[in-house]
């Protein structure tokens, strides 16, 4: 049996850790979006699905995209006071940790076969 529920952080934490505010994205129920400067060149725009169980994150520069990444099946996001995002997911053959590091933006991606 899979567990299909989606553990997401608080309103309050993207404003406590990032001074970044939630916003729910249009014509959508549980889907959020939250833009983070690093710095006065760089920007994380998280958008999650809490019902699609889905998390996507983009990195740019300005107005170059520096990195897109995208995550499906995810159990748990969550913000660290230290100003990292972890996303959690997985399937029965795959675990995957996706930590993102804000103040500098430093991206690792661990995927394991289970």
């Amino acid at each position: 049996m899979t567990d299909d529920r989606f553990i997401e952080p608080a309103e309050t934490d993207f404003l406590e850790t990032f001074g970044a505010e939630r916003v729910p994205l249009p014509d959508s129920v549980g889907a959020f979006r939250v833009r983070i400067d690093s710095d006065p060149e760089n920007a994380l725009e998280l958008t999650y699905d809490v019902i699609a169980r889905s998390v996507r994150i983009r990195w740019t520069r300005g107005t170059e995209p520096v990195a897109d990444l995208y995550r499906e099946q995810v159990s748990r996001l969550s913000v660290g006071g230290d100003g990292v995002l972890t996303v959690l997911s997985g399937v029965p053959e795959l675990a995957s940790e996706l930590t993102v590091a804000v103040y500098p933006i430093r991206i690792s991606d661990v995927q394991l076969a289970r």
